[in-house]
């Protein structure tokens, strides 16, 4: 119940913080429009202003109230709803691996599939909402400005929106792919790419659309490919299929490393596949710079160059 009460006046505090902040900057354009003579509207104004700052801190106080209080608290409220303790529930067998063997996730404690639905839904709804909130306090605000320079505002609102919104869905894109996909190295010293998304691991599974409308069809995908994650960390299946060095269908064996480019945030690999038949492809992969050993992991890539070395 209290955390219920926290949600309530975290939302409704974002709403006042919208609402005050938009009357207020409305009313000192109109003052500034108008001469700088009307004190009522500056009175006003110093009101909302007043306003803005309880909704603040209102909005702040629920915030706060959602937080764990210790780093370890989301952890044992987990635990304790969790009917095998999370680290021996999460723990990959990793000591079974034979020597040389080894395994990359993008998370390794079981948090993936949380962290999926949080940046392929929290994070989608979150910049869209935060998006909407401010073209409707720019649009309320610049009602009280002259007609050129309204659409000088607009205009620079509609550029910075659309540059926010395509940086956050690059962001939410290349963290998102992380998660569903894996990098292995078998006993014999040969690397293995696993995509979620295939068919070997998408086989029996349903698709997640449906004739309720592409928004809710993109929801039950997101929390598809989160139960998928979960149960590809439950089972240990990627742990079993580099034990036994069998990794078709499920994996595809990278041959050699074309090109490989480090970013501020992320890893570009262009890389030769070989399929269960035999056939090689030139396929591009992307790797967070949050990935699980990051550094271990290019620079195994790095080792498969076609020319040597990367």
């Amino acid at each position: 119940m209290k955390r219920v009460g926290a949600v309530v006046s975290a939302v409704l505090g974002g709403i006042s913080c919208l609402m005050a902040g938009s009357l207020a900057v409305f009313l000192l354009c109109k003052w500034v429009a108008g001469g700088r003579d009307d004190t009522e509207q500056l009175r006003a104004a110093s009101f909302c202003v007043g306003s803005l700052v309880l909704a603040v801190l209102w909005m702040r106080w629920g915030l706060r109230q959602l937080r764990p209080k210790n780093p370890d608290a989301r952890t044992q409220d987990r635990e304790k709803k969790a009917t095998i303790p999370r680290p021996e529930r999460w723990r990959r067998p990793d000591a079974a691996l034979p020597p040389g063997a080894k395994l990359w996730k993008y998370r390794a404690d079981g948090a993936s599939p949380g962290l999926f639905i949080r940046y392929r839904t929290g994070y989608v709804l979150g910049s869209v909402l935060a998006a909407l909130a401010l073209t409707i306090a720019v649009t309320v605000a610049s009602m009280a400005l002259p007609p050129r320079a309204r659409n000088t505002l607009l205009l620079a609102m509609v550029l910075i929106v659309t540059a926010a919104l395509v940086a956050a869905a690059l962001r939410i894109g290349r963290v998102s792919y992380g998660m569903l996909v894996s990098f292995g190295r078998d006993g014999k010293g040969r690397m293995w790419f696993f995509d979620y998304m295939s068919p070997a691991f998408q086989a029996g599974r349903r698709s997640g659309t449906g004739g309720s409308g592409k928004l809710a069809a993109y929801f039950r995908q997101n929390r598809a490919a989160a139960q998928l994650i979960r149960e590809i960390d439950e089972s240990h299946l990627l742990e079993r299929l580099i034990r036994s060095g069998a990794c078709y269908p499920y994996g595809q064996q990278i041959v050699r490393v074309l090109q490989l480019r480090e970013g501020p945030q992320s890893c570009q690999v262009l890389c030769d596949l070989k399929r269960q038949d035999g056939s090689l492809y030139t396929r591009n992969l992307l790797i967070p710079m949050r990935y699980e050993d990051y550094g271990a992991l290019t620079q195994a890539l790095r080792e498969l160059g076609s020319s040597g070395p990367l």
